[in-house]
């Protein structure tokens, strides 16, 4: 039985190809804690279960974005491009003075 048991755990290169990253990648998340991803140490050896490697994709999974987002993003960018063309027609008829903003170096 425990054979068994040790045949489900999955090796670094496994569990790093599951993922999408590097071993190296595993060695930095399970070293600074940074990922959430319970191991298990076999002597020298480390191994991840199946189901910890799903929780933790299904804890990173997001919603998909919205249509209206899309929206909201083109209406500021047609916004932004008639604020500009609104401010160069005032340059071109020198109503207006537009001082650029840069920081003056000092030598």
């Amino acid at each position: 039985m425990s054979d068994v048991l040790f045949r489900a755990l999955l090796d670094e290169r496994e569990t790093a190809k599951l993922l999408g990253v590097t071993v190296g990648t595993l060695q930095v998340w399970r070293s600074t804690r940074r990922v959430p991803l319970p191991y298990i140490k076999v002597g020298g050896a480390v191994r991840y279960r199946p189901e910890h490697i799903e929780a933790y994709l299904e804890s990173r999974t997001q919603a998909s974005i919205e249509p209206r987002a899309f929206v909201t993003q083109g209406a500021k960018r047609k916004e932004h491009r008639a604020a500009l063309k609104r401010a160069a027609s005032a340059l071109q008829a020198g109503s207006q003075r537009v001082k650029p903003k840069t920081k003056r170096r000092r030598s």
